[in-house]
């Protein structure tokens, strides 16, 4: 008989709280001048995801940060139906993905313990 093993993995679906235009700082936030970027923050659990997206000439540049602890040097997976990329977190959690074209993705953070799961996140 084969033996069945649990899972020690939490599996959390993250949630926004925040979505940042360009240069349009939410009430008591900080945004760099002149910034480009659209910033995101997701509450997962214990944790937290910070995504900022910049257009760039080839599409869109994906830089972010998971915030807490169990994800340094993880794994982020980025899919849609034509795209499946993956990447190595470093050492302080944050990991960064050039040059994906417009449309909506699926992103999943793999760490130690814990799974994220950012679903639908639109690039436009």
């Amino acid at each position: 008989a084969i033996e069945q093993k649990t899972s020690i993995v939490q599996r959390v679906l993250a949630v926004m709280q925040m979505d940042l235009a360009p240069n349009k700082a939410a009430f008591g936030e900080r945004s760099a001048a002149g910034s480009q970027a659209r910033q995101m923050l997701f509450d997962a659990g214990e944790n937290a995801v910070d995504l900022r997206v910049s257009a760039v000439k080839d599409g869109f540049d994906l830089r972010g940060q998971i915030l807490g602890d169990g994800f340094e040097h993880g794994e982020i997976e980025i899919t849609n139906n034509e795209i499946s990329i993956k990447v190595k977190t470093d050492k302080t959690s944050g990991f960064k993905v050039s040059g994906l074209p417009e449309g909506k993705y699926d992103l999943t953070i793999s760490g130690k313990n814990a799974e994220i799961v950012l679903e639908q996140l639109e690039l436009k």
